[in-house]
């Protein structure tokens, strides 16, 4: 299982974040940015270069999430970009 530590939160608006976060397993760590619109939708991105495309030219992340459980459970469980 992996261990999740946030790094940093920006807000863009009272409704929309980009968090910074770090995971780590064992020795390994990696950084990724997860955009949270409203609480409702969720996009992950495994570095910053991919998240300033999605927010400058709206190039869509390869995964995405309806409601935080499922984000957290991916990164708890299923994320491995070491």
């Amino acid at each position: 299982m992996n261990t999740i530590n946030q790094i940093e939160v920006k807000y863009l608006r009272p409704s929309r974040t980009i968090e910074k976060l770090e995971i780590s397993k064992d020795l390994k760590r990696s950084i990724c940015f997860v955009y949270n619109h409203e609480g409702n939708h969720f996009r992950l991105f495994d570095n910053e270069m991919a998240l300033n495309l999605f927010l400058k030219q709206g190039s869509e992340p390869k995964i995405t999430f309806d409601s935080e459980e499922e984000l957290d459970k991916f990164l708890l469980y299923q994320y491995s970009s070491f």
